[in-house]
């Protein structure tokens, strides 16, 4: 066909003519010689591979190479997920020890105003702490205590008796919920305490909540993760917390 439309049998066909684009890709450009190629710095694969191992390692260990499951339903994600709140959850050591810091501010509420009770509520009671989470308390008395008042005595006790790590303890009366903020000398658990906030009883709502809805409880760890590494996890300075996030 190609002799044909060229117009008779035996004369080839004109050969069409190459792009110049193309040509010059063949032919290289006269600009090349001024640019010789360059081959890219030794640092950088040592970097990525160092990057890659570092990268299989965290993997392994929080047991990401699982395989998605087709016949139980389970996604890679959700095995992600469980896998990072199990990670997250305070072991027994770390629970005895948020015991024992609250037993120490128990004896001083009781030595100071025989009439309250002590209650921990929050994060430690519904089981949504993470490593190095605060301890939330609350004083719980009748309304003819003056709650900053009461708030005062505790931080003198608890400096002079050493409970409190030197330097740490600080009175917030400004705040929509006046608290008494410390850190405790013997756990370095940082510790606040209430008076009156009610907070004992949203905690007791929350467990409820979690008790019904199991599936939550891993979602919201990886959420207060994320808000920690991105310091939006305190309510003081505008942030969002447990009780807040649930």
């Amino acid at each position: 066909l190609a002799v044909q439309r060229a117009g008779g049998a035996g004369q080839p066909a004109p050969k069409k003519k190459r792009k110049k684009s193309q040509q010059a890709r063949e032919e290289g450009s006269p600009h090349d010689s001024h640019f010789p190629a360059t081959s890219p710095p030794a640092n950088v694969a040592t970097r990525s591979s160092h990057e890659d191992s570092t990268e299989k390692r965290l993997l392994h260990q929080l047991n990401w190479s699982c395989s998605f499951s087709s016949s139980s339903g389970v996604s890679l994600l959700h095995e992600q997920i469980g896998a990072v709140a199990a990670l997250a959850t305070p072991d027994a050591h770390e629970l005895s020890r948020r015991q024992a810091a609250a037993m120490r501010v128990a004896r001083l509420v009781y030595a100071r105003c025989p009439r309250g009770e002590l209650q921990v509520f929050g994060s430690c009671v519904t089981m949504l702490s993470l490593p190095g989470s605060d301890l939330d308390c609350e004083v719980v008395v009748d309304d003819s205590v003056q709650p900053l008042y009461l708030l005062e005595s505790l931080a003198t006790g608890l400096r002079c008796e050493g409970v409190a790590r030197p330097g740490t303890m600080k009175v917030i009366g400004n705040a929509s919920v006046p608290i008494a903020r410390y850190v405790d000398a013997a756990s370095g658990i940082h510790i606040d305490v209430s008076v009156n906030n009610g907070g004992h009883t949203g905690s007791e709502r929350v467990r409820q909540e979690l008790a019904i809805r199991p599936a939550l409880r891993p979602v919201l760890l990886v959420l207060k993760i994320f808000l920690r590494q991105a310091c939006l996890h305190e309510t003081y300075t505008g942030g969002i917390g447990s009780h807040l996030l649930f």
